[in-house]
């Protein structure tokens, strides 16, 4: 298929299904460490209404503090002119707000996904990746 001499714009795969194989394994290697090493603490480490969190930044609250979260929304910042992402959260009885950067998920290792969930997560992410016209080749394997 060249512009010189159009034909139907389709083409065979005629790779062995070892080279499949090793395509797939290059695929799903580089998707588990993007998986390991971002996503999944990234996912971990979000926090919803309800949850207790910690404060890692900030002066105007204690780093260490442990609170529990009873609201999460943005809120106009009048110095920088933009909203941004905000958190109320409850220390010993008395309502705090502050930047939702400053706190973190005070569990957070234990939503960290593990065992088959993180295998089926891995694979989503590396058949995802494999380009569209290719995935019915590869879901065979």
């Amino acid at each position: 298929d060249t512009t010189r001499c159009g034909g139907s714009g389709k083409a065979e795969i005629d790779a062995t299904e070892e080279v499949l194989r090793e395509a797939y394994r290059y695929f799903y290697q580089t998707e588990r460490e993007r998986f390991d090493k971002v996503w999944n603490a990234k996912q971990a480490k979000e926090y919803e209404k309800g949850d207790e969190v910690i404060v890692i930044k900030g002066r105007k609250i204690p780093k260490g503090t442990v609170g529990k979260v009873f609201w999460k929304g943005q809120s106009f910042n009048p110095y920088s002119r933009q909203y941004e992402e905000r958190v109320g959260i409850e220390v010993d009885g008395e309502r705090k707000f502050l930047s939702a950067e400053y706190v973190e998920n005070a569990n957070w290792e234990r939503r960290l996904l593990r065992g088959k969930a993180r295998k089926r997560r891995i694979r989503q992410f590396a058949m995802n990746s494999i380009p569209a016209h290719f995935r019915h080749v590869f879901a065979e394997i």
